[in-house]
């Protein structure tokens, strides 16, 4: 799947813009969270911001997507997600045609994957994970996040490569695939149950604290506290310069700025309620 990747109606229809500008004009930054039927699990706070906040109204310009979640800890540990949906505006676009593609096994096969794959880095971030070991135990891992563009078959994936620090340095490599959406936001970067079941880990150096034949640690990698990803790449597409991420400012006439919901993030945990969401709200002026 390549070219741009935009939902129907790139500029905001009347409603959506009506709904908008309700939320009030000094509201800049806020997170809205989907109150849980079952309060054990508290809903995840969603982080999100656009750069330039500057944008055309109608025709899409180059932005850096700044995107993340936090997932509350529950009774001392942090729940099992068992999928992701980071569901975009509308207003937000993808491009890749031309871009080049990185594969998982790239990924892996390399210390250094942003020489290997230079050309398919998209982005960067960090991800805090609480990784269960052989014998029961959990150790609290943050790692440093590079993502990249892969092409698979028909589907568009970014995928982030996470390789953690002491005392156990892991890589594993989390698959967001890149689809349409329907409602209220154009884009979802998903991760299915599936994938998220089968995440494979190996061990970034040989280190004696390494578990035994790492790579077979499947499925140890869902209990996500944190998530940060930030998307920014330009390129030379089939037309011309292209940007991998885009937006506009969907201001109707006569207003300059407007608020823009930027994502809602859903989480599915393994053993909780339907998904919980919450969704980011930031402040965009239109430039022209």
């Amino acid at each position: 799947m390549g070219g741009v990747m935009r939902h129907r109606g790139i500029v905001a229809g009347a409603a959506l813009v009506a709904a908008s500008l309700t939320i009030g004009a000094l509201l800049t930054e806020t997170t809205f969270g989907v109150v849980s039927h079952l309060p054990s699990i508290p809903p995840p706070l969603a982080s999100g911001a656009i750069a330039p906040i500057k944008l055309p109204r109608t025709q899409p310009a180059p932005i850096n997507l700044s995107i993340g979640f936090e997932s509350p800890r529950v009774e001392g540990s942090t729940p099992e997600v068992e999928s992701i949906d980071l569901e975009l505006s509308r207003h937000i676009t993808f491009e890749t045609a031309g871009l080049p593609s990185c594969s998982s096994s790239q990924l892996y096969a390399t210390d250094t994957p942003q020489e290997y794959c230079p050309k398919s880095l998209v982005g960067r971030g960090s991800v805090a994970s609480e990784i269960r070991k052989p014998d029961g135990t959990t150790i609290t891992l943050t790692g440093h996040l590079l993502a990249f563009y892969s092409l698979d078959g028909h589907r568009s994936l970014i995928l982030a490569r996470v390789e953690t620090g002491e005392p156990l340095p892991l890589v594993y490599v989390i698959p967001f695939t890149i689809r349409n959406a329907e409602g209220s936001f154009g884009t979802d970067l998903s991760v299915s149950t599936q994938a998220m079941a089968g995440l494979q880990g190996k061990c970034a150096t040989t280190n004696p604290y390494c578990f035994y034949s790492p790579h077979k640690l499947v499925g140890i990698y869902d209990r996500i506290s944190s998530f940060e990803m930030s998307l920014h790449r330009t390129f030379r597409g089939e037309g011309g310069r292209a940007s991998f991420v885009s937006a506009v400012c969907p201001a109707p006439r006569g207003f300059r700025q407007v608020n823009l919901p930027i994502m809602d993030v859903r989480l599915n945990y393994l053993s909780g309620p339907p998904p919980l969401s919450s969704v980011v709200v930031r402040r965009c002026i239109a430039s022209r």
